[in-house]
């Protein structure tokens, strides 16, 4: 659902873009650094704190709503509050749970969806220590 297409959407996998069908429409939702800040303010609560969240407690109707809102907008789609509530009424969280929750890993790190293996260090990056990471020994 990450890569290719989905329901004939053209979905861009470096993108981190990933898809939801919701009200019988493909909904494309791409992670960019605004959408990412657009949901930890509507969430009051940073990305990673949600994405534990959700891993642990499950993905609530709070938590799609504020996804799909930010994330369409970013792909160049921006729904109407109304019909999204609707919608998430209508679906249930069941079969956007999975999209939703890669959609999240992916923006937590930086892979992605699908894809959790970090990009390669550059060369000598190994050595250089990480500002504010303390010691790893």
């Amino acid at each position: 659902m990450t890569n290719g297409a989905f329901n004939g959407t053209a979905l861009n996998a470096h993108r981190g873009e990933t898809a939801v069908r919701l009200g019988g429409e493909t909904i494309v939702l791409r992670p960019t650094f605004e959408c990412l800040a657009e949901i930890e303010s509507a969430l009051g609560e940073g990305l990673l704190a949600t994405a534990r969240r959700v891993a642990h407690s499950g993905l609530g109707f709070r938590d799609a709503a504020a996804l799909i809102a930010a994330g369409s907008k970013a792909a160049g789609r921006s729904l109407d509050p109304r019909w999204l509530r609707q919608a998430l009424l209508d679906a249930g969280l069941v079969g956007l749970s999975a999209p939703l929750c890669a959609f999240l890993v992916g923006a937590v790190t930086g892979a992605a969806p699908g894809d959790a293996q970090p990009a390669p260090a550059a060369e000598g990056d190994a050595a250089r220590p990480i500002p504010g990471a303390g010691s790893v020994n």
